[in-house]
Order: structure tokens, then sequence, then C-alpha cells
């Protein structure tokens, strides 16, 4: 699904490289604003990849264990390893990173 530009947009709107709680923060004011297809479509921009919600998650990784603000994870279709982040309320997680290379 490509990225609308008001989406590319708003990506510049929500620095992933800041702390937990922070981004939070962050991605509720944007989420009250916006509504939580938009905040999807911005992190799915920032991080170049999927957005998963809890079940989608399942589908995907097995979970190995939680270390806030990631979860270790190893993707199903190819065993490879790694720690995608997540945000509380809404529960989403984005922005896998394979092992080796955080």
């Amino acid at each position: 699904m490509p990225t609308s530009p008001k989406a590319k947009e708003l990506a510049t709107q929500i620095p992933l490289d800041i702390g937990h709680v922070m981004l939070r923060n962050v991605i509720k004011e944007q989420l009250d604003r916006r509504g939580l297809d938009e905040i999807r479509a911005v992190l799915r921009e920032q991080c170049g990849e999927d957005v998963w919600n809890s079940e989608q998650l399942l589908d995907t990784f097995e979970v190995s264990h939680f270390e806030p603000p990631y979860v270790h994870v190893i993707r199903k279709s190819d065993g490879v390893r790694g720690t995608v982040a997540f945000n509380d309320e809404p529960r989403l997680y984005f922005a896998f990173r394979q092992e080796g290379y955080l």
C-alpha cells in the first residue's frame, strides 16, 4: 500500500530515535489528532516496513521476550532473530531490526 504524501510529511514529526515514554506520548498526541490508520501509515513510512497489531505480530513472529520498549522476536518465515519496537496504547509493533543490526 503506497504511503500518502500527508503521511510522509507527518513522519518527520514522529522521531523513532527518542525514548520509549516520549515516543508513546508523541504517538498518543498524534493519534488523538489524526486517527489510527494515519499513525500506522506514518510509522510504516518511517520504518520502511509493516506495522503490526498484536494478532499480526503473532502471525509473523514468535515472541521470545519483552524488554520495553522492544520485543525480542523470531521471524517465522526464515528464523531470523531481532527486535520490534512497540507502543502500549494502541498496541502497535514496528521497526523490526535483525539481531546484530541494532
